[in-house]
């Protein structure tokens, strides 16, 4: 069974709790799959960024796992990643983080029905 890609898009003036809170919870629920020994679908967690290095909004530096020669030009994740789910976390730099607001369309690219 294939596990589930959940990528987290990282951009300068992120909430680094927003980033590593959802981050968690994925990789906590791995690890109690991995307890209990089940053989349920495990969560495949990426960091992604246009950016090499992020500058979160306190001033912490962080890289992204997936380099930006896996994105598309928008700074997404191309149609062929297979993604299942891309989580957009808040902070300060999501108004101004160039092309965000094209981001939206793109991601329907992504949609499972």
């Amino acid at each position: 069974m294939p596990n589930l890609k959940i990528w987290f898009l990282a951009y300068s003036g992120i909430q680094i709790l927003d980033l590593t809170g959802p981050f968690e919870v994925f990789n906590t629920a791995n690890l109690i799959l991995d307890h209990h020994q089940e053989t349920e679908k495990r969560y495949e967690l990426c960091v992604v960024s246009s950016q090499a290095r992020v500058v979160t909004s306190s001033g912490l530096e962080i890289s992204a796992s997936v380099s930006t020669t896996e994105l598309s030009d928008a700074g997404l994740p191309a149609p062929e990643a297979n993604l299942n789910t891309l989580l957009i976390p808040g902070g300060a730099g999501v108004p101004t983080q160039r092309g965000l607001s094209g981001h939206m369309p793109l991601t329907r690219q992504h949609r499972r029905e």
